[in-house]
Formats: structure tokens, C-alpha cells, sequence
């Protein structure tokens, strides 16, 4: 009970140890002083009174009472059973497996038992002689030697009998069992016995503690170790219940942010954000992402007290995914995908996915930038430095300034564009708005506009149209694979005007950069030969002649073959866009339903002298035929005037 009792000492049981003795000519004043001492109320001391006092009468001496005081214990509940359990962890320590041998010896009533356990690896084994030395302390004679040596020489830990022993029944050892509070433990305490008593075995030991009730959790190398080395009147825990493994709950893990969306800032540097570089953080979803996923519940396991109840562990409770409109839940209900491209929203408790996302404001400092994978509508202007980017269509009911629209479907904006030469635009389909100011536009079918389009690089692969009351195009560049249609093209002052048509824009596009790219790479090969040639010249005449000299010659004779190749690559696209344009066969056309004013130059084909008149021309249409341009009557767009009105008036909120 060593280490118990030591485990138990360390137990606060919340009493002040301190202990004072009081002498006083009364009783009452030695408890009064007490009480001071102590600093406690009456209420909170105890004493002992260690004298008694007397009055001292005649021929006596007076006598003063002496009492030993202290403060009365505060009692606080402990659990013995887990002070208990606390030391015999303890114990259960020192219950390691040694790499030694050793051996126990049983007085047993089949007889004397000897166990030999064989040594680990790099452990010492047990000798004949400790064996022999352990029957002598233990007062047996009679034994087979021959049995014990056999023992010792080939040791199985298995107890067998070496000899006789009789002993008396009513001196035996017994063990003392008792089953701890709420049945989480058993203990047990062995005595050992008296005079020619047996002992026991570990089958013995475990006997008695089955037949106290126990039936669960005995732990096996406890009871064999008690047996084995006799461990006496020490409490042991001998038994221990298995608790319970409580279930887990289902759990329900996001791969968005539930919380809804944020705006990031740019960081550039330390403290420092860039308040217009800002991402709004849309939780976009494509079409097969996984959007949640379900951690199935766990049943738990049940426990068991030492005397074999069940303690019942809480089951786990399972949780579905509330699936919304848009999404697909796998068939087991643990996966929940997105059926289409857009966002994740919770509705109702409903997880959801939109295709449209609504910015119920302007695009600004509070918004921030805006990606998303569906389609986009913004309830106000996208102000100055801030961009929109969409899968999908973007509507802006308001106007547009130095911004970035980016989108692979339609742009629809219904204010127009105020570009200040920084705006750009760009639709794999088309462009709506009500004009074009200052601004760079692509569209992969057609740039619809209602009033005009001004100072502008405006690019579209099949028309640009403008057919307002007041339409004009007038300034910039301006090219289409198939029409370009106004009221007016120009201006009355005679703005220079480019129209490219017949062409697609990123083609001719990329033939004018190519072009540029060409002449260039000429110039710098012909500057590359004829520092060449004059470094060959120096290098012969020796004039001036240096190592470092001899090494740019030798850096520009590695050089050239490169820029010959270069040139030769390019000549190559060149050939290669030239057929292309010439497969093409685009029918290209210039419509004017009112003034095409001078100052106009329209480039039908590649290489062709542009097409510019002296004198205003009046409802025409210009196309190229036979590698002529001929004019001909005005001829209508083939667009819906009314379905566009319906659609850009929509916008403004005014239908």
C-alpha cells in the first residue's frame, strides 16, 4: 500500500494544518485568543483541552487552562476511486517487461510450482542456483532436482510441479476483493498466509475474484504478478471497466465559405493596400465541383462496468445535406456537386447554386473586382479602375468609365462607355450599349450601338452597327469581318476615320503587328551586317583592334543566324495569314445611310490603297468587287431596331 498511501497523502482535503496551543486563566479566554490567532470565528475551531484550570484555593496554586486549537477541516469530496486508479498507474508503470529471466515459486496445494521465464534478447537468464537459493529462503526440502534443472535449462513460464507440499487449508492465503464506486474498478489485496499455509496461484487469485462479482476487465498481468511475487497487503487494481466510446455526430464539411463573400485587398507592401486593386471573393462553382461533403456518423461502442453491465455509449446523429436547385447529391447522400456554372448560396437552409450574380450597387471601393464563372448583373456604373469578368453575360444598367469588361458570351451596357483611352471591352459574343467613347471594344459576332461611337478601337468579327437618330462613327479604328453600318461616318470637321473591313479583326490585327514586327527585324539584320563588316575591316587592318572588340564580333556572328531565322519564321506567318485572308472570300460592306464625310479611308483588303473621298457622300454602300469598290444604293443593317430598344430600355429600368 506504499505507493497508495503516498498518493493518498497528496490529496488536498482542503485542512489547514496549523495548530496552536493557548493558555488562559478561563476557558472562555483561551478559545477567545484562539480565535484571534487563528483569525476564525468560534464556529470555525476546534480544540483539545490539554489542561484544566482551578481557582487556586487556600493552600493551591491557581491553575490556567491549556487547550491545543485549530481551524476545523473543510471537507472536500474525493474520489477514492480515482486516487485509487492514480496509484496504481503508478504501479502499472513498473510493470515492464524486463530483458532478464526470473522465477517464482508457489507453496502451492498440488504441490510446490516453479515457474522459469526465459530471458529477451541481451538479457541474462535465470541460474540453478538462484533457484536452488529461493527453495532454501522459503524452507522447501523436498523437490526434484532433476524437474527444476530441466526447468532452469529450457524455461517456458509455465508453472510445473517440482515437488510435494502439505500444507493446512485453514492457514492459507486469502485475498480481499472490493468492486469501486459506479463498478469502474475492482481492487483486490492479497494476505498472505500463516504458518504451513498454501499460497496463490494466479488461477486462484483470479477464482476468487469471479466469485466476487467481477466477470469483466481483469487484468491479467496484475493478478499474475501479485501471484508471482507475492505482493501482500498492498490494494491492487485488479479489474478495470471498458467506458464507453460516445458516437461521433454526422458532420457536414464546406468547400466554400459559408460566411458569404469577401472583398480582399491587395497587399503592396507592408500595411499598404492598393484600394483599387481589390478582388470581390464570389464563391464561384463550375458544373461538377464539389460543393460539400458529409462525414457519415459514427455509432460509438458500448462499455462495460467490472461486473459485466453495459454502459451504453450516445450514438452518433446523422445529418443530410439540404441539396438546393442547382446542385446534384450522389446517390449514398454524401457528395453534393454543382449542376451548373455560378455561385454558391445558402437559401432556406438549402445549398444552392445561382447562374446570375446580382451587384445591387456600382462596381466601387465596396464591391471590388469581379470574377465569376456564370452570368453578371450590375444594378449601377462600374466606376474608374475597377474590372468585371464573367462566363457568362454581364449586364450594367449604368455606364462604363476606365474599366475592364471582360466576358465569353454577351455584353450588355446601357449607359454607353466613357473610356478616357483606358477602357477596355471585350465579348467572345456581342457588345449592346449606347455609345462608345474614347474606349477599346472586341466582340466575337457584332458591337451593336444607339448613338454613337467616338475616337474608338472598336473590332468586331462579323458587324458593327450604330443606328440611332444620331448615329455616327466618327475617329479611331474600326474594323468588322462583314458590315459596318451608320447614319454618319466621320465627323464635319473631317476627323480621320479607319474603317477595315472584309477581314476579321484579330487577323488583320495580327497581320499589321507582324508586318511592324517584319520591318523591324529587317532593319535590325541589316544594322548586324554592317557592324560585321566593319568590325572585319578593323580586325584586318589591325586598327584599333582590342579583346573586347573581338568579342563583339564574335557575339554578333552567334547572333545573326538567329535573326535570320527569326526573319525567315515571320515571312513564313506572313505567307501562312495572307492564305488565310485569302480563303476567307468575306464579303465586306460600308453603309451609310446619311453623310460619309471626307476624311474616311476604308482598306478593304490587305496591301490595298484605301478607299477616301474628296467630297461627302450621301446613303451609299461601299463594297469591294472583282478588285474594284464599287458604291451602291444604302442598304439596312439585318438587326432587330425594336429588340435592341426592349433590351437596352430594360436595362435602364424603364419598361
Amino acid at each position: 500500500m506504499d505507493k497508495l498511501k503516498e498518493a493518498l497523502r497528496s490529496i488536498d482535503f482542503g485542512v489547514d494544518s496549523k495548530k496552536i496551543e493557548v493558555v488562559a486563566e478561563t476557558l472562555e479566554k483561551a478559545i477567545s485568543e484562539a480565535c484571534k490567532r487563528l483569525r476564525a470565528t468560534i464556529d470555525e475551531i476546534d480544540y483539545e483541552i490539554l489542561e484544566y484550570g482551578s481557582k487556586g484555593m487556600a493552600g493551591f496554586v491557581k491553575k490556567n487552562y491549556k487547550i491545543l486549537a485549530y481551524k476545523r477541516p473543510i471537507a472536500k469530496t474525493i474520489n477514492v476511486e480515482e486516487e485509487v486508479e492514480k496509484a496504481q498507474e503508478i504501479y502499472e508503470d513498473e510493470i515492464t517487461e524486463s530483458k532478464d529471466g526470473y522465477f517464482a515459486i508457489i507453496k502451492s496445494r498440488n504441490g510446490v510450482l516453479l515457474k522459469v521465464t526465459p530471458a529477451a534478447k541481451g538479457g541474462r537468464q535465470v541460474k540453478l542456483k538462484e533457484v536452488l537459493d529461493g527453495f532454501r529462503s522459503k524452507g522447501i526440502e523436498n523437490y526434484n532436482l532433476n524437474l527444476v534443472k530441466q526447468a532452469v535449462a529450457n524455461p517456458t513460464g509455465q508453472y510445473i510441479i517440482v515437488g510435494a507440499f502439505d500444507g493446512i487449508e485453514e492457514n492459507s492465503a486469502t485475498v480481499q476483493v472490493s468492486i469501486g464506486i459506479n463498478e469502474m474498478t475492482a481492487t483486490a489485496i492479497l494476505f498472505p498466509p500463516k504458518t504451513r499455509g498454501y499460497e496463490l496461484t494466479p488461477e486462484e487469485i483470479e477464482s476468487e475474484i469471479r466469485m466476487a462479482g467481477v466477470s469483466y476487465g481483469i487484468l491479467d498481468k496484475v493478478v499474475t504478478k501479485m501471484a508471482d511475487e507475492k505482493i501482500e497487503y498492498k490494494e491492487m487494481v485488479v479489474a478495470r471497466a471498458k467506458q464507453p466510446v460516445h458516437g461521433q455526430n454526422a458532420e457536414i464539411k464546406m468547400y466554400f465559405d459559408p460566411n458569404g463573400e469577401k472583398t480582399v485587398y491587395r497587399a503592396i507592401a507592408e500595411d499598404k493596400f492598393d484600394f483599387k486593386n481589390i478582388i470581390r471573393n464570389i464563391q464561384n462553382v463550375l458544373k461538377g465541383d464539389l460543393i460539400c461533403e458529409k462525414i457519415p456518423a459514427i455509432a460509438g461502442e458500448d462499455g462495460y462496468t467490472v461486473t459485466g453491465k453495459l454502459l451504453p455509449a450516445r450514438k452518433g446523429v446523422d445529418r443530410q445535406i439540404m441539396a438546393g436547385a442547382n446542385t446534384e447529391l450522389s446517390p449514398d447522400g454524401k457528395f453534393l456537386r454543382a449542376a451548373i456554372d455560378g455561385h454558391v448560396v445558402k437559401k432556406a437552409g438549402k445549398i444552392c447554386v445561382e447562374p446570375v450574380k446580382h451587384i445591387n450597387q456600382d462596381v466601387d471601393i465596396k464591391t471590388g473586382n469581379i470574377t465569376y464563372v456564370g452570368s453578371v448583373v450590375v444594378h449601377g456604373s462600374v466606376l474608374d479602375g475597377f474590372s468585371v469578368k464573367a462566363k457568362g453575360n454581364i449586364e450594367i444598367r449604368g455606364s462604363v468609365g476606365k474599366c475592364e469588361i471582360i466576358s465569353d458570351h454577351d455584353i450588355y451596357i446601357a449607359q454607353g462607355i466613357a473610356g478616357h483611352s483606358e477602357a477596355f471591352i471585350s465579348a467572345e459574343g456581342s457588345v449592346y450599349t449606347k455609345y462608345i467613347e474614347n474606349a477599346k471594344v472586341y466582340a466575337g459576332v457584332s458591337i451593336i450601338v444607339d448613338d454613337h461611337i467616338m475616337h474608338s478601337e472598336v473590332n468586331a468579327n462579323d458587324a458593327i452597327i450604330c443606328f440611332g437618330h444620331r448615329a455616327q462613327i466618327g475617329g479611331g479604328i474600326i474594323r468588322a469581318g462583314l458590315e459596318v453600318n451608320t447614319k454618319n461616318l466621320g465627323t464635319v470637321s473631317y476627323t480621320d476615320t479607319l474603317v477595315e473591313i472584309g477581314i476579321y479583326p484579330k487577323m488583320r490585327i495580327e497581320l499589321n503587328e507582324i508586318m511592324i514586327q517584319k520591318k523591324k527585324l529587317e532593319n535590325e539584320i541589316d544594322d548586324f551586317k554592317r557592324d560585321i563588316s566593319t568590325l572585319n575591316t578593323q580586325r584586318r587592318m589591325r586598327k584599333n583592334w582590342n579583346p573586347e572588340k573581338e568579342q563583339l564580333l564574335k557575339d554578333k556572328m552567334e547572333q545573326l543566324p538567329q535573326l535570320e531565322q527569326s526573319f525567315k519564321d515571320i515571312l513564313a506567318r506572313i505567307d501562312e495569314l495572307n492564305h488565310e485572308i485569302n480563303q476567307l472570300n468575306l464579303e465586306g460592306k460600308v453603309s451609310v445611310k446619311n453623310i460619309l464625310y471626307p476624311g474616311v479611308s476604308i482598306v478593304f483588303k490587305p496591301g490595298m490603297q484605301p478607299y477616301e473621298t474628296n467630297n461627302e457622300l450621301r446613303s451609299c454602300t461601299l463594297t469591294y468587287v472583282d478588285n474594284n469598290i464599287r458604291s451602291k444604293p444604302y442598304e439596312p443593317p439585318n438587326v432587330d431596331r425594336k429588340l435592341f430598344d426592349k433590351r437596352i430600355l430594360s436595362l435602364r429600368n424603364k419598361l
